[in-house]
Parts: C-alpha cells; structure tokens; sequence
C-alpha cells in the first residue's frame, strides 16, 4: 500500500536564475582630466594625472584589469604603459609619445572584469577569451606644443 505524508508536498519545476555578469564601465563626467584633449607644453617637464578612481563603476564588484597605453598599435604589437592601476601619470617624453610625430599622442586605458587573454603582451591584454567579459575603453588626446 503507497500512502502520501501529509504535509510533504512535490515541488513545482524550478530553474535556477543564472547570475548575469553586470556591465563594468567608467562614468565619463567623473574622470580627471574630464576634457578628452589636452595640451602640454615644456616637454620634458610636463606630466598629466589620468584619473579614473572615483569613475569606475563596477556593480557586481569583480575582479578588474586595467591596462593604460600609449599611442598603442596593432601593428607593433602593442606596448604597456602601465598596468594595474587607476592613476597614470603621463610625462610628455614618454618614449612611445615620439611616435605620434606631429599628431597629437593618444592616451588610452582598458578596464575589463574578466582575465584578458594574456598579460604578457599588450595586444593580448586588450583581447578577452571570456564572453561574459565587459570592458570599457577610455581616450584621451594630448598635444605638445612645440617650443617658442
């Protein structure tokens, strides 16, 4: 004889929620310098603070990855300014900056919450295997103005 317990009931069909990775991005109105094009003049001797600190929103509090460059290419493979941080200081001498001839010299920082493909080389740093992964990229221009 099969008898049911009374009180003890079959659960409905239930899935569970999978956690959606939230986007991670930095509020352009709170960086510092907030203007995307700047000029330096004195070089050497001029440096300018990239500041993204209190710009980065990050909601699901993960792990970030932020990688500054300058003047970066494909082409070259890419170089590191520096990694690992939410403040660059940029001197106007900074050896990839000759690179920019007469143009002005392109400052960029990438911030990702997942592992980038590798942190060997920038071009990697810049390329993610994960799909989940967001990321924001950040340009500025600086222009150096050529000696009175």
């Amino acid at each position: 004889m099969v008898g049911l317990v009374p009180g003890c009931l079959i659960p409905p069909d239930f899935e569970f929620a999978t956690a959606e990775n939230m986007q991670t991005h930095v509020d352009r109105t709170a960086i510092r310098p907030i203007d995307g094009y700047q000029t330096v003049g004195e070089c050497p001797g001029t440096a300018i603070e990239f500041d993204i600190r209190s710009a980065i929103i990050n909601p699901d509090d993960d792990e970030l990855f932020v990688t500054w460059y300058v003047n970066y290419s494909d082409a070259d493979g890419g170089q590191f300014a520096q990694t690992d941080t939410e403040v660059f200081n940029f001197a106007c001498d900074h050896p990839r900056a000759a690179l920019s001839g007469d143009r002005p010299i392109l400052i960029e920082v990438v911030v990702m919450d997942r592992r980038p493909k590798s942190l060997a080389n920038a071009m990697d740093a810049r390329t993610v295997d994960d799909p989940t992964t967001t990321l924001d990229i950040v340009s500025w221009y600086v222009d150096v103005e050529a000696p009175q």
